[in-house]
């Protein structure tokens, strides 16, 4: 399975559609080829975690080093990871951990495989700014979202912006 993103330290994909894309589902046992575009010139890494959450050592495997991506503007490198188990996965930046991060899982059934089908957008209409509030607290990440992005897509403001959430009832 081929992946392609761009590396920006604003966010990965930053200049091309959604930033941090929406979670990527594959089987167990997928071999994902990811190539990544350098598009703001800093130093960037392509790293896997297992788990929901970004981790400087441990399981940590960095697919695509900062020799590997380079810093020049529109270099492209191409790494591998299978994925044997199933779970979650965070697959991240080291240099910039708190906006380039975003989330894989790995299922037996998984909703698509690899990026959302472009054909499941139900709305050409955009929201931008979008925010979750609750009863104190709202994020604002100024991330644009066609309105199908939005319910798959929860995963970025919680990864990225690290909200507390409560449920009630």
């Amino acid at each position: 399975m081929d992946v392609t993103i761009w590396a920006d330290a604003a966010g990965w994909n930053y200049n091309h559609g959604v930033v941090n894309p929406p979670t990527l589902y594959f089987k167990p046992g997928t071999k994902v080829v990811f190539t990544v575009i350098e598009e703001d010139g800093l130093p960037h890494t392509l790293t896997i975690n297992p788990g929901k959450t970004e981790n400087r050592g441990g399981n940590a495997y960095t697919v695509l080093s900062i020799a590997q991506i380079t810093q020049t503007i529109g270099h492209k490198s191409t790494g591998i990871y299978v994925f044997d188990k199933t779970g979650y996965y965070t697959y991240w930046c080291t240099v910039h951990p708190t906006t380039m991060v975003a989330l894989i899982v790995i299922t037996d059934n998984p909703p698509y495989i690899g990026l959302p089908p472009s054909n499941n957008t139900t709305s050409s209409s955009v929201v931008t700014d979008y925010s979750i509030v609750n009863s104190s607290n709202s994020i604002n990440c100024g991330c644009s979202y066609t309105q199908d992005m939005i319910t798959s897509d929860i995963v970025h403001l919680v990864s990225r912006h690290r909200p507390v959430i409560s449920f009630e009832g």
